[in-house]
């Protein structure tokens, strides 16, 4: 299981990156998307956590379900934070 921020902080080590607006561009995306992503406001899309996973070859699906895990606490749908979390421990 991974967080959104340990994985923006792994994706700019592995890109040898030092600022948010640095990885924001090598991702594509805007830095308003990666504070919010950081602050928790948004959640990573799965594109992008797909993109990041490739990145720092992880399984894609044990980023996104990560992402989803994270998405279901701040929802408070205990059904889907098991469902998730189980499906980020099957292919870590």
């Amino acid at each position: 299981m991974y967080k959104t921020n340990e994985l923006l902080d792994m994706a700019k080590a592995k890109l040898e990156v030092s600022s948010d607006y640095a990885l924001a561009k090598k991702l594509g995306i805007t830095r308003g998307a990666v504070s919010n992503y950081r602050q928790g406001l948004n959640f990573l899309s799965n594109e992008v956590a797909y993109n990041i996973a490739k990145l720092l070859w992880l399984h894609p699906l044990t980023v996104v379900a990560s992402v989803e895990y994270e998405r279901a606490v701040k929802l408070g749908d205990k059904n889907m934070q098991k469902l998730w979390f189980d499906a980020a421990q099957e292919n870590r």
